[in-house]
């Protein structure tokens, strides 16, 4: 396992200038049928790393029924598992149940008198339509260098299930994340001609006590980030990490 270590303050000759840029967390897509992790934005890939994951960021998304190949945006996401930004031209009213609901831009709806959450709500499929999100936010050293940077892993359908299974020990025990070095990494599988990949998560050696109020603060900053309300990356290519066709039995 690599040692991480803090960043340091020595400059990379030519990117001094970049040394003050903030660095916002970046999302860690599973790209199935590269069998890795990958940072759209940057191309950076891995088929493994270490991380100290620092907590979990509960939300949820609505997609349309059936994604195509084409660019598809959600008819409702919520940022914090409670209060949903539905799509005034797609969002379903009628099937949500939420009696009284005007559509328009900006308007909100709580998630807990919303029907589409509940089994059995798709309308094509046995199963929620509303998808629930674990969004883990973590320093992860994704080159194998020892230095991390900040980046967060979206788990839902059957990829929750592996999620719940590591945190709950957390939870039971009244224990940060943070505490400790997480290992990720993916198994692989295939369902008919759909080959997916689900993470992994390994737990590794204690992180330093003295880093644990570092790693608090920047939890805080991250949720944070990830709470607010933001549409450029809602959109998904109907590929990644969304496989319906498989639900959550993987």
């Amino acid at each position: 396992m690599t040692e991480i270590v803090p960043l340091d303050d020595e400059s990379v000759v030519g990117l001094e200038d970049m040394d003050d840029e903030p660095v916002a967390p970046q999302r860690l897509k599973i790209v199935h049928a590269n069998k890795n992790f990958e940072i759209p934005d940057t191309g950076i890939a891995t088929d493994a790393f270490t991380a100290v994951i620092l907590g979990m960021v509960r939300q949820r998304v609505l997609w349309p029924p059936e994604i195509g190949n084409g660019p598809s945006k959600p008819m409702c996401r919520s940022r914090d598992g409670k209060t949903g930004y539905p799509d005034p031209e797609s969002f379903p009213l009628k099937a949500s149940g939420l009696q009284g609901l005007v559509l328009e831009q900006g308007v909100t709806a709580g998630c807990k008198g919303c029907s589409l959450k509940e089994w059995g709500s798709h309308p094509t499929q046995d199963k929620p339509w509303c998808t629930e999100q674990f969004v883990l936010p973590m320093l992860a050293d994704l080159m194998g260098n020892g230095r991390v940077m900040p980046v967060f892993l979206t788990a839902e359908r059957g990829s929750i299930l592996a999620a719940k299974k590591y945190i709950v020990p957390f939870q039971q025990s009244r224990t940060p994340m943070f505490t400790v070095f997480t290992e990720i990494s993916l198994q692989h599988d295939k369902r008919g001609s759909v080959q997916f990949s689900k993470p992994v998560f390994k737990r590794a050696k204690d992180t330093p006590p003295e880093s644990h109020a570092e790693f608090a603060a920047a939890f805080l900053q991250m949720r944070d980030y990830l709470q607010a309300v933001r549409t450029e990356e809602d959109v998904t290519t109907g590929g990644g990490d969304n496989l319906d066709d498989l639900d959550d039995d993987f």
